[in-house]
């Protein structure tokens, strides 16, 4: 689910359309979230 915005921020990286501080912000944000979710799924 959210590999993908991961995957695409990867490629936006790749083709040099955002820096590397940007990738690993949203990044960073991005595995914050997924632990969040799976937390929230071993209730």
């Amino acid at each position: 689910m959210l590999q993908k915005p991961k995957e695409k921020y990867m490629e936006m990286y790749a083709d040099d359309l955002i820096t590397r501080d940007y990738l690993n912000k949203k990044v960073k944000e991005l595995n914050q979230d997924i632990e969040k979710i799976k937390k929230s799924l071993n209730l």
